[in-house]
């Protein structure tokens, strides 16, 4: 699920969001700009879209801590697409992208994620009574819509949810890179004998039981393309660049707290007894060669929920890895373009 960035890109953020050429794709001067304020942590919330269609689709970005909710809107076509429809709710997590305020770091729990997501949707729901909603996560943001969905009656105020390579459990999930890293990593050693896959190899062999908090698994995935199965091709799909996308939505400096050093608050999660509370209309899209959440999670989703069997629907993609919306964006419209249009 981590996304990382290097310190000079920090930097080079907060000089290249003041000189951006194309204001018009990249400000917040469409749809409605705010702040959620919670416990400490200041917010940003971006509705824009066909409002007036009064069908709200409330969007999860992944990290936690190292992304941007904006970055659907600046960097895809397919988020931009969707907004030609339905009205999209974008908002950064606290100490993610440019959430401002001084949240405590008691407060940066799980359970604390999925509370400003509640109150996300209360306000969300105040300020415009949509007459329809559905909840989208991607990756770590997959994984917080199953915590808020399988909470309480959360799900009620919901027509339907898309998980979009999203996490479910670190020990399992961390079983599966292993066997999604090792192998690739044996053949790049016997085909180049670098050292740097005998390494990887070595890793693995010393750290039989590792977790979310540590960072080589991500970074492995990374050098793998586990993340972006094409690179050049699916960045040819876009206005810019898969790199380029981290400079087109505000940052701040909060994700670089000392807090996401270790990520421990994340270590050991399991948010498999939640998603078996989910009942409503589901769609699952996944990229077949995803090595930070591998496939065979879709398969456990799918199974865990208790959704009807015609109304949870599993789309595995070829040719992709960790963000379908990116990769594909065409054929991610269109399923997410359908499975809205027949639970609207």
């Amino acid at each position: 699920m981590k996304l990382y960035l290097l310190p000079l890109l920090a930097i080079l953020i907060g000089f290249t969001s003041c000189n951006r050429n194309d204001e018009d794709a990249y400000d917040y001067k469409d749809g409605e700009f705010f702040y959620l304020e919670n416990k400490g942590a200041v917010m940003p919330v971006w509705v824009v879209g066909n409002v007036e269609s009064g069908i709200f689709i409330i969007t999860n970005h992944g990290g936690p801590g190292y992304d941007s909710g904006m970055n659907f809107h600046t960097a895809t076509e397919s988020f931009q697409q969707l907004e030609k429809e339905y009205a999209l709710v974008y908002w950064d997590q606290r100490m993610a992208g440019s959430s401002k305020g001084n949240p405590s770091l008691e407060d940066l729990t799980i359970e604390q994620h999925v509370e400003d997501l509640e109150k996300l949707v209360t306000l969300i729901e105040h300020k415009y009574a949509p007459k329809s909603m559905f909840m989208y996560g991607h990756s770590w943001g997959g994984g917080l819509s199953i915590l808020y969905m399988g909470k309480d009656e959360n799900q009620s105020k919901f027509n339907g949810w898309i998980d979009e390579d999203g996490a479910i459990q670190d020990k399992y999930e961390m079983e599966l890179k292993r066997e999604w890293i090792v192998p690739r990593a044996e053949a790049k050693y016997e085909a180049t004998g670098d050292k740097k896959w005998k390494e990887v190899i070595q890793w693995w062999e010393d750290h039989p039981n590792p977790n979310e908090s540590m960072d080589e698994p991500y970074q492995h995935v990374r050098m793998l393309e586990g993340y972006i199965y094409d690179k050049e091709t699916s960045d040819a799909l876009h206005n810019n660049s898969v790199f380029e996308q981290r400079f087109l939505a505000s940052y701040s400096f909060g994700w670089l707290h000392n807090q996401y050093e270790d990520f421990n608050f994340m270590a050991h999660y399991d948010f498999m007894p939640r998603a078996k509370n989910i009942t409503i209309p589901t769609l699952l899209i996944w990229g077949k060669e995803d090595g930070a959440v591998p496939v065979a999670v879709s398969d456990t989703v799918y199974s865990l929920v208790n959704t009807p069997i015609e109304d949870k629907f599993k789309v595995q993609l070829d040719e992709c890895a960790h963000a379908p919306h990116w990769e594909k964006p065409y054929i991610w419209t269109d399923e997410v373009r359908a499975f809205i249009e027949e639970y609207k």
